[in-house]
């Protein structure tokens, strides 16, 4: 039996009037009404009241820049965090430092109403060019373009239905196009993509076809996340020779590990304080150089049966009753429930 609903169309109505038409107040308040609305249709056909940007200057002009290549994308948005997020994942941006990482976004210009934020961009750009940067923007900028802050395509449900064609699961596609997704997302779109679509199938032969394409494994992901999904699950991303690597270098060699674990009573401990270089010394086996480890992980690993001696033994490594507590909790316990505290002289007065 289908479940019956309590809600009708003059419910529906009743709560958008309460609302004041606006759409925000209305999800805020109604979630459940809300969700109903869209699978019905009543929600797109309701004549919402549209935002008003009039004496809002909350706009901002933003770049990225590559200084070493002089290249630059100029943008504005009203959110900076919600347009960088798209950045990362699609568009001229995405593409240019599909390599490498993406530069936090750089304010030019803040606190600008809507029109003046377009007229600055617009003369952001041409001032760029005439320093010779390359321009990484595609849509019109300035005073008559239509864009703030997003693009140009007019997102319909083809053109979402085509994007989302590219990739195997929804998370891929939210990754690979997030304007379309989105989109897709809030028009009910996407029920059935995902299963009724027959998904391109990623063999060996041709995720390596595809691979050849890009440079790095970054740009491959970035580019295509759904064969590159498919080689990384199945190890093939080794057969791809031509990827140049990494030529960053870790910070911790040998001796600068060594020097941060002496400052550590135990691996834990230094797995805690110093993640890094307890992950490279691991991988590379200097851990078992440090022999100040021992006693502690000997006695950690006795089911925490905190003998006398064992106590005694670890509570000589520290000055306070404060530090000894702090970094061994166990120890400190069993010496508090026992009255063993008093008997380590050290600690006398602290």
């Amino acid at each position: 039996m289908t479940k019956k609903t309590k809600y009708t169309y003059d419910i529906f109505i009743a709560a958008a009037k309460q609302c004041e038409d606006i759409k925000s107040r209305f999800i805020s308040k109604q979630r459940r009404l809300y969700e109903y609305a869209k699978q019905v249709g009543w929600y797109y056909s309701y004549p919402w009241k549209k935002p008003s940007n009039k004496g809002q200057n909350n706009y901002v002009i933003y770049c990225y820049k590559d200084e070493e290549n002089k290249t630059i994308y100029v943008g504005l948005t009203n959110n900076v965090k919600k347009r960088d997020y798209g950045h990362r994942y699609s568009g001229s941006v995405c593409k240019y430092f599909a390599d490498r990482t993406i530069p936090k976004p750089e304010i030019l210009l803040d606190n600008l109403s809507a029109n003046e934020a377009k007229i600055q961009e617009g003369k952001f750009v041409h001032l760029f060019k005439e320093k010779g940067w390359k321009i990484l923007n595609k849509a019109k900028t300035g005073e008559h373009s239509s864009s703030l802050g997003g693009n140009n395509i007019q997102l319909t449900y083809e053109v979402c239905f085509e994007s989302s064609k590219k990739y195997n699961t929804k998370t891929e596609f939210q990754k690979g196009d997030i304007s379309a997704y989105r989109k897709a997302l809030d028009m009910g779109w996407l029920k059935g993509w995902f299963t009724d679509v027959d998904r391109k199938k990623w063999t060996r032969e041709k995720c390596y076809e595809e691979a050849r394409q890009y440079r790095t494994r970054s740009e491959f992901r970035i580019k295509n996340q759904s064969a590159y999904n498919s080689a990384l699950k199945n190890n093939w991303l080794e057969e791809y020779y031509w990827f140049v690597k990494s030529t960053r270098k870790s910070k911790w060699d040998e001796e600068s590990c060594y020097i941060a674990a002496k400052k550590c009573t135990s691996k834990t401990d230094f797995a805690k304080k110093y993640s890094s270089a307890y992950r490279a010394a691991t991988k590379n086996g200097w851990i078992a150089n440090y022999t100040w480890f021992t006693t502690t992980s000997d006695l950690l690993s006795n089911k925490r049966k905190w003998t006398f001696e064992a106590c005694r033994k670890l509570a000589e490594k520290y000055n306070t009753r404060w530090e000894f507590g702090k970094e061994n909790g166990g120890a400190y316990k069993a010496c508090l429930r026992n009255g063993w505290l008093d008997s380590f002289e050290w600690f006398s007065g602290q």
